[in-house]
């Protein structure tokens, strides 16, 4: 299937505390304008939509960007970018708005900038099979974020190994639904994008669970190294 007029990723990049283009935090959305090629306006809506994932809640038990450490710099411009999908690779943004990035964090309990909780999503899965003709139809339709860096606080110690606090899990998952209704307001709906078929397909729902997760790219360098010998 081809891509339509109205098909685009919108990335949310955080600055590191190290001001390094290279250790920027990325999480990508894909989403799809129900009504063909958006205007510079409907787009504006979408990036904002998706900034204020990290940005809103009642309280701030209810925000994810509560959770996010201060290896994310609360002091620097953030961007949102958007870029029109199409075959092959996607080029520059079609539009770039600076971005106040999520709110702060309510503890400086820095957890290792690896450490992240996945939301997960998925896109109609009806009547499809897990495995077919050495495929996986269900796979194409599933997708996630990896949301991080994370402080203490995003986890919970408990026997045999610490977990996902159950507080953050539900700032993840109540943030995702408002995400999703916020963009379906603005005329947008939130996609799983499946590079291998092409296509954009609305999400339906999604979960998470309660295991910490890694992402090694954002793991930082040693400031030391100490040899030993035998």
């Amino acid at each position: 299937m081809a891509y339509g007029l109205g098909d685009y990723l919108i990335r949310a990049v955080m600055t590191a505390d190290s001001g390094l283009p290279e250790d920027a935090i990325i999480n990508d959305f894909a989403v799809k304008h129900t009504a063909g090629s958006p205007s510079v306006g409907e787009l504006t809506d979408a990036m904002n939509d998706v900034g204020d994932f990290y940005r809103l809640g009642a309280t701030a038990t209810n925000r994810v960007g509560s959770y996010i450490s201060n290896g994310v710099d609360r002091g620097a411009t953030h961007l949102l970018q958007a870029y029109q999908i199409v075959a092959g690779p996607l080029g520059s943004p079609a539009l770039e708005l600076p971005w106040l990035g999520p709110v702060a964090a309510v503890s400086t309990n820095n957890l290792p900038t690896e450490v992240s909780g996945v939301l997960s999503f998925h896109g109609d899965l009806t009547g499809l099979p897990e495995e077919a003709a050495g495929t996986r139809p269900k796979s194409r339709r599933r997708g996630r974020i990896f949301v991080g860096p994370l402080i203490l606080e995003a986890t919970e110690f408990a026997e045999p190994s610490p977990r996902l606090h159950s507080d953050f899990t539900s700032a993840l998952r109540s943030n995702a639904t408002a995400l999703f209704d916020r963009l379906e307001a603005d005329g947008w709906d939130w996609c799983v994008w499946s590079r291998t078929a092409s296509t954009l397909y609305p999400i339906t729902g999604g979960w998470t669970d309660d295991a910490c997760d890694t992402q090694r790219r954002r793991g930082t360098a040693a400031t030391s190294r100490v040899t030993y010998s035998t």
